[in-house]
């Protein structure tokens, strides 16, 4: 008796030290338990697509793969033949570098999930990848802020010939889908570099890692410090994977806590009560708003890890405080349906009548679950439960309140192709709107529930690699492993207006 009780406790003292080895190596106090991919799919639903990765073949079920060919006839509805490039919205011809990305993002989810077939793949990024070759970019040698999906000619503001700024976090977003490209289909890594080496990255990010935008006032580019909390991580990794120093934009030094329900949430607090007014003219508004969107990226691309020079992705290097967020963001909606039975999955999303885009937050300028247009002009009337959100909670959480989230977008398509936006908090109705980004993110929502992080990482060396090693491109802040610090900050001491 004496000798299987000493068994017992040496059995349950091993269970215990396994559990704690276990807690330490998740990271006990910042654990994060997403939903499962296909290992646990529920077995009545009849997988039907393969997608084999290395030697595994993940199967896809009848229901998901349906969702994905939805998502996959925006762009098979939008595309223009001469130019290859889609609508970044059904009705609007304009494009950014943030559309361009959910476009790459989109043909490699398509492919991964079994809705798009080869050759047809291969033609699209062909032309996707001659047509980034070839664009003009703008006076500081970076890819302008909007091009026009039917001529492919670089636009301004007023949506004419000319040009723009740039965006730091819709080129990081670029960054990110090219590297991830480049490194799965090698028939196309020659052309992307190619691309990527006719950027200038003095005007992007200075020696510390931080990133600027542009805009245009009186004649010239204005550069400014661009990105919060949440949306600059994201961004920078994107820089990182080029082999860029992101040290400043990682550290997150600008942020603080908000209970909401009970629940902390971090936010950024620069601009946190109001906007800053009056603004130099032209300035992009920045709200630093909390939403679901890009933390969740952060999450389904990297699983919060932070890539190396090479571009390698490390178990060890993990942004905890993007990861701390994005469970917060859960966690406050899920409490908003339990204390007030609304439903909640907010993100930036267009609509089907005016302002036609805002910000659907869980917190911005000092209010929980703010809705506001891009000049940060409150519009609650706007609120909506976004599609894109919905399935980035379902396909990270698998919980009854994002299970509830599908149930009520799951029907939100148009026949002719593409998901709408979502639906309106205030009454239910349709928000009929249709954006490229939506869709890619549902591409990639469930190309990340086939097979979990879209990032495949290759160490092959590649025509970047092997170019920066004999040749330098000084002028244009490249290589940036070697350059960066001795040529970077490209900006002068001021670093750039307004510096916040």
């Amino acid at each position: 008796m004496r000798n299987i009780t000493k068994f017992a406790f040496i059995l349950i003292m091993l269970l215990f030290c396994c559990s704690c080895k276990l807690s330490m190596l998740s990271g006990k106090n910042d654990a994060f338990a997403y939903r499962p991919a296909t290992s646990t799919i529920d077995p009545r639903r009849a997988p039907i697509e393969p997608y084999t990765t290395g030697n595994q073949t993940m199967l896809l079920p009848e229901k998901q793969h349906e969702m994905a060919r939805h998502a996959w006839h925006f762009f098979t509805r939008t595309v223009f033949p001469e130019t290859g490039l889609p609508q970044g919205a059904v009705g609007s011809d304009t494009l950014t570098m943030n559309n361009v990305a959910g476009y790459f993002a989109a043909l490699t989810c398509a492919k991964r999930v079994g809705v798009l077939e080869d050759i047809e793949f291969h033609e699209r990024m062909t032309k996707l990848v001659t047509w980034l070759n070839k664009i003009k970019l703008n006076s500081l040698g970076l890819p302008n802020t909007f091009y026009n999906a039917r001529t492919g000619q670089s636009m301004n503001g007023a949506n004419q010939p000319g040009e723009d700024g740039h965006s730091a976090l819709d080129i990081g977003r670029l960054l990110i889908w090219l590297r991830i490209v480049r490194n799965e289909f090698p028939t196309h890594a020659a052309a992307i570099d190619r691309a990527v080496m006719r950027w200038n990255f003095r005007k992007i990010i200075d020696a510390d890692g931080l990133l600027y935008g542009s805009y245009y006032r009186d004649g010239k580019l204005h550069s400014y410090r661009e990105g919060r909390f949440g949306e600059l991580q994201y961004a920078a990794k994107g820089f990182g994977l080029w082999g860029f120093n992101i040290d400043a934009s990682m550290q997150s030094t600008k942020t603080s806590l908000i209970t909401i329900n009970k629940i902390l949430l971090p936010f950024d607090n620069r601009y946190a009560a109001q906007p800053v007014i009056p603004r130099p003219y032209g300035v992009p508004f920045q709200p630093g708003a909390v939403t679901t969107g890009t933390p969740f990226l952060d999450g389904m691309v990297f699983d919060w890890k932070i890539p190396e020079p090479t571009g390698a992705l490390n178990d060890w290097n993990v942004d905890h405080k993007t990861r701390q967020l994005s469970r917060a963001i859960y966690e406050v909606q899920k409490s908003r349906y339990t204390i007030q039975g609304k439903l909640t999955a907010r993100t930036g999303h267009n609509l089907d009548r005016p302002p036609y885009f805002v910000i659907d937050s869980i917190f911005a300028l000092g209010d929980p679950f703010a809705t506001m247009d891009k000049a940060g002009s409150p519009q609650p009337k706007q609120a909506c439960i976004s599609t894109s959100a919905s399935f980035q909670l379902w396909t990270m959480f698998e919980s009854d309140y994002t299970d509830m989230l599908m149930d009520s977008v799951e029907t939100l398509f148009d026949q002719y192709g593409g998901w709408y936006s979502g639906f309106y908090e205030d009454g239910g109705t349709t928000n009929k709107a249709i954006s490229l980004n939506d869709n890619a993110i549902i591409l990639e929502s469930i190309a990340f529930f086939l097979s979990g992080p879209l990032f495949k990482d290759n160490q092959q060396p590649g025509y970047w690699e092997l170019t920066l090693q004999d040749k330098s491109f000084e002028k244009q802040g490249l290589p940036p492993a070697k350059y960066q610090h001795q040529l970077q900050p490209m900006l002068d001491t001021r670093k750039a207006e307004p510096q916040p």
